[in-house]
């Protein structure tokens, strides 16, 4: 899939991937302090599906993500949509293992958790914050699409610069990288998108970018409610 090095090189002044501390939390809300450094992931802006890769009856769509420091596989989904037709939707982070959850919670499954969402401003709106319950299983977090949360999973289908809080101080930041890099070292520049859609097609040929209005096609829940609340 290429060398990287180049593009290790670029990420490093956003991109950190410090350990989280050890000491559990007692559920999260966002908070303010910044005496610990926050991990930065950067994910694309687009939504993906694959072709062959769904679950069930869910279909999955996809934000991706280059971690650094996995050789193995640099490039992986961090954030998944699961909807079916007939079962509620749901969302679901994949973190990294380089920032393993259960040196943070000391355990590998947790069913009732809260986390703090916010999501940046943007030229349209202002800093929203939401508060999730969610289910901690290995280094996964799941989100169900139901009662209050709908809300806070309703925006966060739509942003591109968010961050998950674990407590008050720990947190992973979410952003998209828009301006166009020469990642490679290869005197192409792109977008991130643009790098990560070439590089999943080379290994995924039936991979493809989703609207916002044809991956709500898939989510009659979500499209329901969104109906009501963005009339």
């Amino acid at each position: 899939m290429g060398n990287y090095k180049g593009f290790l090189r670029i990420l490093t002044s956003l991109v950190g991937t410090t350990a989280m501390l050890s000491t559990p939390s007692i559920g999260a809300e966002p908070g303010k302090n910044d005496d610990v450094v926050h991990p930065k992931i950067p994910i694309t802006s687009h939504w993906y599906r694959v072709e062959g890769r769904d679950n069930g009856n869910f279909k999955i769509f996809r934000k991706y993500s280059f971690v650094p420091g996995d050789d193995d596989v640099p490039i992986r989904n961090v954030l998944m949509l699961n909807c079916a037709s007939n079962e509620p939707a749901y969302i679901n982070f994949v973190i990294p293992k380089q920032l393993p959850l259960k040196e943070l919670y000391k355990q590998d499954h947790i069913k009732n958790i809260k986390f703090g969402l916010v999501i940046a401003p943007t030229s349209r709106s202002k800093e929203r914050t939401f508060t999730l319950e969610g289910e901690v299983k290995g280094n996964q977090i799941f989100f169900d699409f139901e009662g209050d949360q709908r809300k806070a999973i309703s925006e966060l289908i739509r942003a591109e610069h968010f961050q998950l809080f674990f407590d008050s101080y720990r947190r992973l930041e979410f952003l998209n990288i828009d301006r166009k890099i020469d990642y490679l070292s290869t005197g192409k520049e792109q977008t991130f998108d643009e790098f990560i859609f070439e590089q999943i097609g080379a290994q995924q040929s039936l991979s493809y970018q989703v609207t916002l209005k044809k991956m709500l096609d898939s989510c009659p829940d979500i499209k329901e409610w969104n109906s009501l609340v963005y009339p």
